[in-house]
C-alpha cells in the first residue's frame, strides 16, 4: 500500500505535472553532469578519476561527488542496455532513480515508524511520505541526484537509532546498524552530518539521564560510524595521488582559469 501510494504520486505527476521528462530532459545540469561523470567511467574504468575535462574549457573541472550513487544508476540501466543501447538506458535511470528511492524510503518510514506508533500509525506515516512537499521537490522523474538517497539513509539511520533507544535487550545491534548506517550516508554526502548529529546527541543524552546502562550502546554505535569511514576504499581519491593536488587531464589545477 505504501509503495501503491508513492507510485500514483509519481504517475500522475509525470500525466499532468512533469514539463521536463516529457521533452527528453533531466531536471537540472546536475543530472547531465552525473550522466558523463558516468559515461566516462564506463569509458575508462578509473573509478578515482573525478575530472571533466570538457567543463570549464579549456581548463577542465572536478566533481566532489563520490560513487554510490553512479553504481545505482549503472544497476538500474543495465537491463534495458541490451535493449535500447546504454545510453539511453542510463538517461531513463536518470529519469527514474528518485522515484524509486523516494518507494524505498517511504517504506523506510513504515519501518522507523512503526516500533512508536504500531502497524496501522506506521502503514499511515508511510503513505504521507509519498506526498511530503520536501521529499517531491527532489524525488521527482528526471532527479539524477543523490538527495532522495540521503534523505533515505537519514531515515534509515534514525529507525535503526529508534531501535537502539527502545530496545529492552540493551540495543547494541541496533546502535550498531545506526552506526554504519551513518557512516554510508557520510560517504553519500556530508549532508549526512547533520542527521549523525541529531542520532548521536539523541543517544548521548541517554547516557547523561540513565547513566552507565548507555555507554556499551554509545560504544557501539561511535565505533561503528568511526570504523568504515576509516577504509582507505572510502576515499575517492586514488591512494598513490597527493590529496591536495589535484588536476584535470590538461594538467593545470582546476580552479586556475575563469569559470
Amino acid at each position: 500500500m505504501v509503495v501503491a501510494s508513492v507510485a500514483f504520486v509519481h504517475a500522475v505527476w509525470w500525466l499532468l505535472g512533469d514539463s521536463v521528462v516529457t521533452y527528453g530532459n533531466l531536471v537540472d545540469s546536475d543530472g547531465y553532469a552525473r550522466m558523463v561523470r558516468i559515461q566516462r567511467l564506463i569509458e575508462t574504468g578509473a573509478w578515482f578519476d573525478v575530472g571533466l575535462p570538457r567543463a570549464n574549457w579549456p581548463y577542465g573541472g572536478t566533481l566532489h561527488w563520490i560513487r554510490p550513487l553512479d553504481v545505482l544508476l549503472i544497476i538500474l540501466a543495465l537491463p534495458l542496455a541490451a535493449v535500447i543501447g546504454f545510453l539511453k538506458a542510463l538517461f531513463w535511470s536518470g529519469v527514474l532513480i528518485s522515484p524509486l528511492l523516494h518507494a524505498v524510503a517511504a517504506v523506510a518510514v513504515m519501518a522507523a515508524a512503526r516500533p512508536l506508533i504500531g502497524n496501522t500509525g506506521a502503514v499511515i506515516a508511510g503513505m504521507l511520505a509519498a506526498v511530503q512537499f520536501g521529499i517531491l521537490g527532489y524525488a521527482t522523474i528526471g532527479h539524477a541526484d543523490h538527495h532522495v538517497l540521503i534523505g533515505l539513509i537519514a531515515i534509515a539511520a534514525a529507525g535503526f537509532t529508534i531501535g537502539a533507544l527502545i530496545d529492552e535487550d540493551g540495543g547494541e545491534r541496533s546502535a550498531i546498524y545506526a552506526g554504519l548506517t551513518l557512516a554510508f550516508g557520510i560517504w553519500v554526502g556530508t549532508e549526512m552530518q547533520v542527521t549523525a548529529i541529531l542520532c548521536l546527541g539523541v543517544m548521548g543524552l541517554g547516557w547523561v539521564v540513565q547513566g552507565e546502562a548507555w555507554v556499551a550502546r554509545n560504544r557501539h554505535l561511535a565505533a561503528a560510524m568511526l570504523d568504515p569511514m576509516m577504509l582507505p576504499s572510502a576515499n575517492p581519491v586514488e591512494p598513490d595521488r597527493d590529496a591536495s593536488i589535484v588536476t584535470t587531464s590538461s594538467g593545470r589545477p582546476p580552479l586556475s582559469g575563469p569559470t
